[in-house]
């Protein structure tokens, strides 16, 4: 808030008003500590602005890394269900083609996931 000052100076029986300006230093100094807390106020601001910007950004990038980690391990359990159907599918196949193994033989492909398809038909009648 300024104050305006007057100078009275009288000459000769005349009385002279003089308006004198307040202090332009002290004014100075009182316009930089305003200045300086407004900048204090949109520090702490801009602070709390790029702390939330982090934190918002670390959670975005572990959301896709679980996402992806995720997506990996359904991709693989459905590859593997398919593999696994497939080879069932084709030692029902071979082993019911044949028509020379037994049911119990059949299963045992089937149990094993159809590693012994490259066995002999002949080989169960032993």
């Amino acid at each position: 808030m300024l104050t305006t000052h007057w100078i009275v100076i009288t000459e000769i029986g005349q009385e002279i008003r003089l308006r004198q300006l307040p202090d332009p230093i002290a004014a100075m100094d009182r316009a930089i500590a305003q200045i300086a807390t407004i900048r204090r106020y949109l520090g702490a601001i801009q602070n709390r602005f790029k702390s939330a910007i982090s934190s918002l950004t670390n959670t975005a990038t572990k959301l896709s890394a679980a996402r992806s980690r995720t997506m990996d391990v359904n991709y693989a359990t459905e590859v593997s269900s398919i593999t696994r159907a497939q080879i069932v599918d084709q030692a029902s196949t071979c082993g019911f083609s044949s028509g020379e193994s037994s049911v119990s033989d059949d299963f045992e492909l089937v149990a094993l996931g159809g590693a012994h398809l490259s066995r002999k038909p002949s080989d169960s009648l032993k």
